[in-house]
C-alpha cells in the first residue's frame, strides 16, 4: 500500500506538468567561424560575401543580421563560388566537378533554395564525369564558361543547364603557338572575360600558355607563349594589360593588343621563392594597386603565409598565424576600397583607402578559438546595470572604420528580448565575453590573466623552449617596432587575431564561476589557482590578497605530471585597466587542475575544489574558512569477512537477473529505465530469468561489490580515479536537522555526498566576525560509485531553491521553505532525490548502460510556461529531459553525434530552454529545446523586399491574411530550368536550420488529386499565417477583439480556399505537389510492408509456443 500511494502521488505530479511542457529540439543557427574554409567572394551588386567549406557548406553574410545558409548534397569541398547579383543567384563549383545554382529567397525567413545542379558528364565508354578546374561568369551572363582539366572550354546555358555550342578545344585554342608548343598545354587553370569586350575572353593554361579567345569568330584573337607554369592572371580595368602569376614566384605584365615579351618581375627574388597562388590588380594607371599571395623565399620565410600589398612606394606583406585561403577586393565604383583574407582560422579585413592599411574591426564572424577554447558557459537575463558596463568597456575597444559588407536589410524583428552573455575560458589563460542575444555574436569585453604571472625567465628556469621563446619575442618585437635603424626585408607586418601558440600550459582556464549580480569572477587554472576579479570602469594602481590551500597534510607531490611548479603571481604595483580587476589569488597545494568553482553572492563565499579535496574562502575578509581532504578517504575498506562478501555477491546477483528479465519483458529503446522498490531490490512479483544471450550482455555495474576477497577490474578503476570532488553547490536547505541553514554540498568522484553547515554572521558584523563551517554528520553514499555530475536542491514544491539576490532582482521566485525539502544527485549512472533532511531517497532514475552511455552535463531548466525539469547530456549526445521532483521521462532524442567528443564535452545548458555547444573547433552551435524560444534570422536582400514584408505583416496585424502569385519565390527562368532538366535536379538542404527536403518520383496523378493537393496547400499556408496573425494580435487587443479576430480569419481563410480553386496554378507548383504526395505514398506502403513482415514474424512465434505448449503434460503448464 506505501508502494501504491507513492506511485500514485507521483502520478498526480506528472499529470500536472508533463502536459505543459512541449519540446521541439532544433538547432538554430551556428556563431563564430566556419570550420576549414575553402573560397571566398563578394558581389558588388548585393554588397553580399559567400564563404565556401570543405564540408560543402555556403555561407552568406550581409550587413550584421543579414546571414543565408546552404548546404549541398555530398560532404564535399565547396572549389569556386560565382554570384550573380542581378538574378539574386549564386553558382557554386565543388571539388567531385558538380556545379550548382541556387536562388536566394526574399522572404521574412531567409531561405537559399537549390535551384538545378549540372555534372559535366564524360564521352568514354566507362561513363562517369569530367574533372572541371574553373569556372567563369560574367556579370549579367545567361551562360557560364566551364574549364576541365583536359584543357577544353564548355558553354553552360543557365536557363536550362545544358550545354550550348561550339566547345572550345585546346588543340584549337593553341593554334596559333610556336610548333615546338604544340603539346598538351595541361587543364585551364584561369577565365576571366575582357572588362572592355564581353565578346572575348582570356583563357590561361597550366603549363603557361594563354590565349585570348573570341567569342563572335569563334578563334584565336591572340595567342601568348609560356613563361613558367601558370597560378593565376587578372585584368587591368581598362582592359589594356593583363597580369599573371606563376610558379617560381613571379610575376608578369602582359599587352593585351599585341603579342610580345612580358614585363617580369620577381618581388622578393632572385632566390628561389614560393608560388604565387593569387594575384589582383585593381586602380587606375596613375595609381595601381597590386595585390598577391605567395611568393615568399623558400629558404627564409618559407613557413609564413603572407599576402602582399604593392601601391606606388607603399609595398607591405601582411603576415598571418594560418594559411591563406583567399581573398578578394571590396570595389565601389570600381575603385577598390577594402581588403578582405580568408584563412584557415579567420577573415581578417584591411581599409585600403587610408595610409597604412590598418584594419578593420568585424561585427561577425569572430574566431572564437584565437586560442583553443577549454571552457563555456552562459549567463542569462543579464541585470542592466552590468550590460551597459560591458557595452561601455565595448565601446572603448570599437574603432570608427565602417564594416565595408553592408547588403541586406534587417527586420525588426531581430531585436533582443533578453540580454544574454557567453563566457569563454581559453588556453592562454584569457576569458571572454559575448553578446548572444542575437543572431551573431560580438565580443563585449576580454580579461587576459596571462600579465599577472611571472614568466619561467623571470627566475632563470632553465627550460628547453627558453630559447626559441626569446627568439619569437625578439623578432615580434623587431617586427612591430618602428625604431630600428636597418630596413627589413620583406616588410612583415603581423595581423590578425589568432593565436595558436600557450606560453604556458599551466594558464589553461578549465573552470569558471561568474555572478552578475555582484559582478564577480572568479577563474580556474590547470595550474592550481584561482583569481577573483571584480568589475571596476576605472583605471587603478593596485595589489592581491594571496592565500594558501593546502588540501594534503603531507608536502609530497606538489607538482603536476611532468614536474610543473606552481605559478608565481604578481601582488604588488600592478596597473589595472578598466574591466575585471583581480582583488584576491589562491594557490592550491599539491598543484593539480581545480575541477569545480562556486561563488555565493548571498553570502560573500567561494568554493574551490579539486582532485583532493574542497575549500571553502570567504572573498569579503579574504579568509579561508575550512578545508576538506577527500583524498585520503579512499574506496571502503577490502577487509569484509567470507559472511559479508556472500551476502553481497548473492544481492547482486538477483539484481543482474532483475535487469535482465525487464529487458526481455520491454524493449530498452522507449527509454523508461526499469522501475525497483527504494532498496534497490527486486519485487517480490518478479521472477528472474537465466541469461540467455551472452552476446547482450551489460557492461559491468560498479555496485558490483568483491566475491570472497577479490577485486574487480571497475573498483581498481575507481581507486586510481581518487576521490577527488567533482561538483559542489551552495543552498539553504535542511541539509541536517529540523531548521534550515546555509550550507554547502560537495559530490565526489568515488560518488559520496557530503554536506557543511555554515555560520554565517548577521549582515551588520558581516565584514568584522568570521565566517565558521563544520562538516555536518550525515553523508550519503551511492551504491554504484559513480562519479557525481550535479548536485541541485528543491524547496517543498519542487523548484529549485534561489538566493536573496535573485529573488531581490526578480529573476527568481522566493522558496517555500516548508519541510521536507529535495537533494537531486546526478551521478553518470543514475539520478536520485532525496528527502532531507531524513535522507531517504524518494525516486530515482538509472541510465541503462547496455551502450555504455553515462551522463556528462546536468541542470535544471525552465520551459516557456514556467515549469521546471532536469535536463541532461549523456557522453554518446544524447538529450534527456526528466521532471521534477518525480525523474518522469519527458524526452529523449540524439541531439549531438556520438564522435564529436568536442561538442559533448564543450556543452552548456541555459536557464530558459536553450544551450550551446562546439559543433567544431571555431563555431558553436545554438540549440532550443521549446517553440518561441530559438533565435533565427530575419532579413532580406533589397529595401523593396523589406517594404514589402513590412506591408505583410502590417496586414496580419490588421486581421487580413492574402495569398498571392508572387509569394512562391520562383522566378520564370528557374521554373524554366527545372521543368526542362528533371534529371539534373535533386535534392538540396538549405535553410538557416540546415533543414533538409526530400523528393521522390511519381508516376501519373489525376486533375482530382492536383486539385485536392492545391486545396491542402492552400489551406495549409492560409493556416500558418493566421497562427501568426493572431498571436501578434493578442498580445494588444482584448477578449472580444480575439474572438472577432478569430471570425474573420476563418472567413478569409474560406476566401483564400476558394481562390486556390479558381487561380490558375504553374506547373512547377503541380510537379512539386505531385512529388510530396508520391513520397507520403511510398512511405505508407514501406509501413505496410514492414507490418507485413511484423504480422507473419508475430505468426511463427505463435505457432511455435503453441506447438510446444501442446506437447507439455498439463501438469507441467
Amino acid at each position: 500500500m506505501k508502494r501504491l500511494t507513492r506511485r500514485l502521488k507521483g502520478d498526480s505530479f506528472r499529470h500536472a506538468t508533463s502536459h505543459r511542457i512541449h519540446f521541439d529540439v532544433q538547432k538554430s543557427i551556428e556563431h563564430g567561424f566556419p570550420h576549414r574554409p575553402s573560397t571566398l567572394a563578394f558581389d558588388e551588386t548585393l554588397k553580399l560575401i559567400f564563404l565556401g567549406t570543405k564540408h560543402g557548406d555556403l555561407r552568406i553574410y550581409g550587413r550584421p543580421g543579414v546571414v543565408y545558409t546552404g548546404v549541398h548534397d555530398e560532404d564535399t569541398a565547396v572549389l569556386q563560388i560565382l554570384p550573380n547579383g542581378g538574378k539574386q543567384q549564386v553558382i557554386t563549383l565543388c571539388l567531385d566537378s558538380v556545379i550548382y545554382l541556387w536562388q536566394l529567397s526574399d522572404t521574412q525567413k531567409p531561405n537559399l533554395r537549390l535551384v538545378n545542379r549540372y555534372r559535366l558528364a564524360s564521352a568514354s565508354s566507362f561513363g562517369g564525369a569530367k574533372a572541371i578546374s574553373v569556372c567563369c561568369l560574367p556579370k549579367d551572363s545567361p551562360v557560364l564558361y566551364v574549364g576541365t582539366e583536359s584543357g577544353n572550354l564548355y558553354t553552360l546555358v543557365l536557363e536550362d543547364f545544358k550545354l550550348k555550342e561550339p566547345i572550345i578545344y585546346w588543340n584549337h585554342a593553341t593554334a596559333g603557338l610556336q610548333s615546338h608548343t604544340k603539346l598538351h598545354p595541361g587543364a585551364i587553370e584561369a577565365l576571366e572575360l575582357h572588362p572592355s569586350h564581353s565578346n572575348k575572353i582570356l583563357i590561361g593554361f597550366e603549363k603557361g600558355a594563354i590565349v585570348l579567345w573570341n567569342l563572335t569568330t569563334n578563334r584565336p584573337e591572340q595567342s601568348f607563349s609560356p613563361l613558367q607554369y601558370l597560378e593565376s592572371f587578372c585584368w587591368h580595368p581598362d582592359g589594356k594589360q593583363f597580369i599573371t602569376s606563376h610558379s617560381d614566384g613571379s610575376f608578369a605584365v602582359y599587352q593585351g593588343n599585341r603579342a610580345g615579351a612580358p614585363e617580369r618581375s620577381f618581388p622578393y627574388g632572385p632566390a628561389s621563392c614560393k608560388r604565387i597562388e593569387k594575384i589582383l590588380w585593381r586602380g587606375s594607371d596613375s595609381d595601381p594597386l597590386v595585390i598577391f599571395s605567395g611568393g615568399m623565399p623558400r629558404s627564409n620565410y618559407g613557413d609564413k603565409h603572407c599576402i602582399t600589398v604593392m601601391q606606388g612606394a607603399s609595398h607591405v606583406a601582411l603576415d598571418f598565424t594560418a594559411k591563406v585561403i583567399d581573398f578578394t577586393c571590396v570595389s565601389d565604383n570600381g575603385l577598390p576600397t577594402a581588403l578582405l583574407v580568408l584563412t584557415e582560422e579567420e577573415i581578417v579585413t584591411f581599409d585600403l583607402t587610408s595610409p597604412g592599411i590598418p584594419e578593420i574591426p568585424k561585427p561577425y564572424l569572430y574566431s572564437l578559438h584565437d586560442s583553443p577554447v577549454t571552457y563555456l558557459t552562459h549567463c542569462a537575463s543579464v541585470p542592466e546595470g552590468l550590460w551597459s558596463d560591458l557595452k561601455q568597456l565595448s565601446a572603448l575597444r570599437r574603432s570608427k572604420e565602417d564594416w565595408p559588407i553592408t547588403g541586406g536589410v534587417v527586420l525588426e524583428t531581430n531585436t533582443p528580448t533578453s540580454k544574454d552573455l557567453i563566457i569563454t575560458g581559453h588556453e592562454n589563460g584569457s576569458i571572454c565575453f559575448w553578446d548572444a542575444s542575437e543572431v551573431y555574436l560580438r565580443p563585449l569585453h576580454r580579461v587576459n590573466l596571462s600579465g599577472l604571472f611571472y614568466s619561467p625567465r623571470d627566475f632563470g628556469d632553465d627550460y628547453d623552449d627558453d630559447a626559441r621563446d626569446d627568439e619569437k619575442d625578439e623578432n615580434r618585437g623587431d617586427n612591430e617596432s618602428g625604431g630600428s635603424n636597418e630596413v627589413q626585408w620583406p616588410p612583415f607586418r603581423r595581423v590578425g587575431t589568432f593565436d595558436p601558440f600557450c606560453d604556458d600550459q599551466r594558464l589553461t582556464v578549465v573552470e569558471l564561476a561568474f555572478c552578475p549580480l555582484t559582478k564577480v569572477l572568479a577563474v580556474g587554472g590547470y595550474g592550481g589557482f584561482v583569481v577573483l576579479s571584480t568589475l571596476d570602469l576605472r583605471e587603478r594602481e593596485a595589489s592581491l590578497a594571496m592565500l594558501d590551500i593546502c588540501y594534503s597534510p603531507s608536502t609530497e607531490a606538489s607538482r603536476l605530471k611532468g614536474g610543473a611548479k606552481p605559478l608565481r603571481c604578481r601582488l604588488s604595483s600592478l596597473q589595472l585597466k578598466p574591466g575585471f580587476q583581480p582583488s584576491l589569488f589562491i594557490s592550491c597545494r599539491p598543484v593539480m587542475p581545480v575541477t569545480s568553482l562556486k561563488i555565493s553572492c548571498d553570502w560573500g563565499l567561494l568554493a574551490v575544489a579539486s582532485n583532493r579535496g574542497i575549500a571553502l574562502i570567504d572573498y569579503f575578509q579574504k579568509q579561508l574558512v575550512q578545508v576538506k581532504c577527500t583524498a585520503t578517504e579512499d574506496v571502503p575498506d577490502r577487509s569484509l569477512s567470507r559472511f559479508q562478501s556472500l551476502r553481497k555477491s548473492i544481492r547482486n546477483s538477483f539484481r543482474r537477473l532483475r535487469s535482465q528479465t525487464h529487458r526481455l519483458r520491454r524493449p530498452v529503446a522507449d527509454g523508461n529505465p526499469s522501475k525497483s522498490g527504494g532498496d534497490g531490490k527486486p519485487r517480490g512479483g518478479d521472477q528472474p530469468l537465466p541469461e540467455q544471450n551472452a552476446t547482450r550482455q551489460r557492461r559491468e555495474r560498479r555496485i558490483t561489490a568483491d566475491t570472497l576477497g577479490s577485486r574487480s577490474t571497475l573498483d581498481q578503476k575507481k581507486e586510481q580515479r581518487g576521490n577527488g570532488v567533482k561538483t559542489s553547490h551552495f543552498s539553504n536547505t535542511y541539509a541536517y536537522g529540523p531548521s534550515s541553514f546555509p550550507s554547502l554540498w560537495a559530490g565526489t568522484a568515488s560518488g559520496h555526498v557530503i554536506s557543511f553547515r555554515i555560520h554565517m554572521p548577521i549582515m551588520v558584523h558581516r565584514h568584522t566576525l568570521a565566517v565558521s563551517a563544520e562538516q555536518t554528520a550525515k553523508e550519503y553514499h551511492l551504491h554504484h560509485g559513480a562519479s557525481v555530475v550535479r548536485i541541485v536542491t528543491l524547496d517543498h514544491a519542487g523548484k529549485t531553491i534561489s538566493g536573496q539576490f535573485a529573488v531581490s532582482a526578480n529573476l527568481a521566485q522566493a522558496p517555500d521553505m516548508t519541510p521536507p525539502h529535495y537533494a537531486v544527485v546526478v551521478s553518470e549512472e543514475q539520478i536520485k532525490v532525496i528527502a532531507l533532511s531524513s535522507y531517504k531517497h524518494k525516486y530515482k532514475q538509472k541510465l541503462s548502460d547496455i551502450n555504455a552511455e553515462s551522463f556528462r552535463h546536468a541542470t535544471v531548466m525552465k520551459s516557456p510556461t514556467g515549469f521546471e525539469y532536469l535536463a541532461c547530456l549523456t557522453v554518446k549526445g544524447e538529450l534527456l529531459a526528466y521532471s521534477l521532483p518525480d525523474l518522469r521521462l519527458l524526452y529523449r532524442d540524439q541531439l549531438i553525434d556520438s564522435d564529436n567528443g568536442r561538442g559533448i564535452h564543450r556543452f552548456v545548458f541555459t536557464s530558459h530552454g536553450q544551450a550551446f555547444y562546439m559543433s567544431s573547433p571555431s563555431q558553436l552551435q545554438r540549440v532550443t529545446f521549446h517553440p518561441d524560444t530559438g533565435i533565427y534570422p530575419h532579413c532580406a536582400l533589397e529595401a523593396d523586399s523589406f517594404r514589402k514584408e513590412a506591408n505583410h505583416i502590417s496586414n496580419d496585424r490588421n486581421g487580413g491574411c492574402r495569398l498571392s502569385n508572387g509569394d512562391t519565390g520562383h522566378s520564370d527562368s528557374d521554373l524554366a530550368a527545372v521543368g526542362q532538366e528533371e534529371t539534373s535536379l535533386d535534392k538540396g538542404r538549405c535553410s538557416s536550420s540546415q533543414c533538409s527536403s526530400s523528393q521522390s518520383p511519381v508516376g501519373s496523378v489525376d486533375d482530382d488529386a492536383v486539385q485536392e493537393i492545391s486545396i491542402d496547400a492552400a489551406v495549409k499556408a492560409q493556416n500558418t499565417w493566421t497562427r501568426t496573425s493572431t498571436k501578434s494580435v493578442e498580445e494588444r487587443t482584448s477578449a472580444s477583439a480575439r474572438k472577432a479576430l478569430t471570425e474573420r480569419s476563418f472567413s478569409d481563410a474560406t476566401d483564400a480556399v476558394e481562390a486556390a480553386r479558381s487561380r490558375p496554378r504553374h506547373p512547377m507548383d503541380h510537379r512539386q505537389e505531385l512529388r510530396e504526395r508520391g513520397q507520403k505514398l511510398s512511405d505508407i506502403a514501406a509501413t505496410t510492408s514492414r507490418q507485413e513482415k511484423s504480422a507473419g514474424e508475430f505468426a511463427e512465434n505463435v505457432a511455435a509456443l503453441v506447438e510446444q505448449h501442446e506437447k507439455k503434460p498439463w501438469w507441467k503448464l
